[in-house]
């Protein structure tokens, strides 16, 4: 069985991408809403609002904090969903921050959970599915994967990803083959962990992974 998990996946890994279920997509009327609003426009200005001398450019944007640590917001670490933006700010000495403008204009901010702070973060994932917000990001060798809903979040995963993918409101993950090698089913909105032993449901639903 391991045999055809490791050939699925090297097959598999040249067309990698992610797939992203039918039921949450990036519509074109919210393709056309973050074409109308430039949304590094908008973080810009709350950062301007907190003080900060920004520096605004067509993929990023940076600052100095008060600590004088350089801080970046890239435009891949952006989500969002018509209403809500979130944004994942990089620290260069590990101080992170994922931050969320609510539609009411009111900004939540969370530090992410971390064993080791000094190793920095790398966000890997941000994606609204209607108005939860899943992010996935690592910290030295462990990958983490929350749900994030108003003033709720849970955490869905944490551990060793090499390869993920999300479809029909599932999450699918394939662990390194020097971790433990398994194939994992998450509920994207529940809490339920599968074991997958074959590639027979990844196959069936065409899963394609990054």
């Amino acid at each position: 069985m391991g045999n055809d998990l490791q050939t699925y996946f090297s097959e598999n890994l040249e067309n990698s991408k992610i797939e992203i279920f039918k039921k949450y997509p990036q519509t074109s009327t919210i393709k056309q809403k973050t074409m109308e609003i430039n949304l590094l426009d908008i973080i810009d200005n709350e950062l301007i609002a907190d003080g900060f001398d920004t520096e605004l450019l067509d993929d990023y944007i940076n600052w100095e904090d008060g600590f004088g640590a350089n801080n970046e917001i890239f435009k891949q670490d952006i989500a969002y969903n018509g209403k809500s933006i979130a944004w994942w700010q990089r620290n260069e000495v590990g101080k992170d921050i994922l931050r969320i403008r609510l539609e009411n204009e009111v900004i939540l901010s969370w530090r992410p959970k971390a064993r080791h702070h000094s190793w920095g973060f790398l966000c890997g994932f941000i994606q609204w599915f209607d108005n939860q917000l899943i992010v996935k990001y690592k910290n030295k060798h462990t990958d983490y994967i929350f749900r994030f809903d108003g003033l709720k979040f849970k955490q869905l995963f944490s551990g060793s990803i090499g390869y993920f993918a999300i479809k029909n409101e599932m999450i699918y993950i394939k662990e390194p083959s020097y971790h433990q090698g398994r194939l994992l089913k998450l509920n994207l909105l529940g809490n339920e962990e599968v074991t997958l032993s074959s590639t027979d449901e990844l196959i069936r639903e065409n899963i394609d992974f990054i």
